[in-house]
């Protein structure tokens, strides 16, 4: 498998990138759960491992 930008970041040692990218990521995810609880599919419900799913494909 690849690597994602953030586990490059972090074998280059480019550490403040890597937290940056996580940063973002996390956001991200975050957004994505606040909009599908907009339309009732709660991570509460649903679980985060496919939240992880979703990130992936995108």
């Amino acid at each position: 498998m690849g690597y994602t930008a953030e586990a490059l970041a972090k074998k280059n040692g480019r550490y403040e990138c890597s937290r940056l990218l996580k940063r973002e990521r996390i956001h991200m995810l975050q957004r994505m759960h606040r909009q599908l609880a907009l339309i009732h599919l709660s991570a509460s419900l649903k679980g985060w491992k496919n939240y992880g799913t979703l990130y992936k494909v995108f």
